[in-house]
């Protein structure tokens, strides 16, 4: 039996407080900054779309159905947000 991997928005949150905070203590080198930034980009827009989503849903547990991954997030591969790990 293998247990799934859960991976919070808060979580990501948190991983985007840690590059900021390696950024400004040196810990990444200038030909790292590139691929590092626009991986915190990606993140910090993925989170910021799912509390957009978080805020439009009611509050007492009603909905009008499971919405797909291309409706939430129109811009991005959905094979990539989509994946369990492990």
């Amino acid at each position: 039996m293998t247990n799934k991997v859960q991976l919070s928005i808060q979580d990501i949150a948190s991983a985007i407080q840690i590059i900021d905070l390696s950024v400004a203590r040196g810990a990444i080198r200038g030909e790292e900054m590139f691929q590092i930034g626009a991986l915190r980009q990606r993140m910090e827009e993925f989170v910021k779309a799912t509390q957009k989503i978080q805020e439009t849903v009611p509050q007492d547990g009603s909905s009008d159905g499971d919405k797909d991954i291309e409706s939430l997030f129109p811009d991005s591969d959905a094979s990539s947000t989509d994946k369990d790990i492990g």
